[in-house]
């Protein structure tokens, strides 16, 4: 059996660090290195982390970032890897006990350094056992995995950094994780991953749990910076389609441009302006009518688009003072 690296960024999760660590001690029949990188932690995290590896110093490896930010310290973590097999893990997120062992087997049965297994995400609050697993429409087997991509962008689904075991070949062709993007990172890293992919196997037999209001997640910062962020790592995904010449990934692909305006407007004037720029340059002319619910869908086809954003605002505006 080969060996998994388990690669995991930390920063400040004294609270959550713990529970990560035994989901991965607690994995089946694998052969597995858990690789820290404390990204210079100001709260417990590192002193916590420092006991685990003193009870285990041949399982865990720690280790401090030599630069800044979640995504060199991904990229530190994978250079000191020695895993065929790589899993990546946030420091507040849990791996179902057999996650990794399912996976493996999948991936041993299939061979080739090009297979990407994924599997479903349960979100949770405080305790795991809270949470239920909602199965999306890209919950399945992707002969030709570019269409995993597209589905997603067309709205049927979303993934995350934590559901897949991928081979370590594959991740040397996609080229590391993106330093400079704030947000939306494993969203372009995984897109290039999945370019590189020859299938992607679903698992049906293994979980990841991810923790939802975290209130230090990237996920929750807004701005301009972050805003500016997300559009750029959307432009970064028509690296797709120099590969691919395909109109459902076009289409898809303009989808998340129309969900950048929906989501932004009227802010951020420059960047909805570029959007637009973008979505003219890949020749799209209409599809925002699969963005937002069904209300505002009916608004937009009547309205138009901007009109029905305007219209959704000033109602949402004035709820809130009542």
């Amino acid at each position: 059996m080969k060996l998994v690296s388990i690669i995991i960024p930390l920063y400040n999760s004294e609270n959550y660090i713990s529970e990560t660590i035994d989901s991965c001690i607690n994995q089946g029949n694998c052969i597995k290195e858990i690789i820290i990188i404390d990204d210079h932690s100001t709260d417990n995290s590192w002193n916590i982390v420092k006991l685990y590896k003193e009870k285990y110093p041949s399982l865990i490896k720690l280790e401090k970032n030599i630069g800044k930010g979640g995504n060199q310290a991904r990229n530190y973590g994978f250079s000191i890897s020695k895993g065929q097999y790589i899993q990546w893990l946030d420091a507040d997120d849990i791996l179902a006990p057999d996650k990794i062992e399912n996976q493996l087997r999948l991936m041993e049965e299939t061979q080739g350094d090009g297979i990407l297994v994924s599997c479903g995400w349960i979100k949770f609050e405080n305790n795991i056992s809270e949470g239920i697993y909602k199965k999306q429409l890209i919950d399945k087997d992707y002969k030709v995995p570019v269409n995993w991509l597209a589905d997603s962008w067309e709205g049927k689904g979303m993934g995350q950094t934590s559901i897949w075991l991928t081979h370590r070949k594959l991740i040397e062709n996609a080229g590391q994780w993106n330093e400079n993007l704030l947000i939306n990172q494993d969203g372009e890293f995984f897109c290039r991953v999945i370019i590189n992919a020859s299938k992607i196997i679903f698992c049906k037999d293994s979980f990841i749990y991810y923790r939802t209001n975290i209130h230090s997640s990237v996920s929750k910062n807004a701005g301009y910076e972050y805003a500016k962020s997300k559009l750029e790592s959307y432009k970064l995904y028509e690296i797709v389609l120099f590969s691919k010449n395909s109109e459902y990934l076009k289409k898809a692909l303009a989808r998340n441009y129309f969900s950048f305006i929906y989501e932004n407007y009227p802010g951020y004037s420059d960047l909805n302006k570029l959007s637009k720029l973008y979505i003219r340059d890949l020749g799209i002319n209409k599809i925002e009518s699969s963005i937002g619910g069904k209300k505002f869908r009916l608004l937009s086809k009547l309205l138009g688009f901007e009109n029905a954003i305007r219209f959704k605002n000033c109602f949402n505006y004035k709820n809130k003072l009542l």
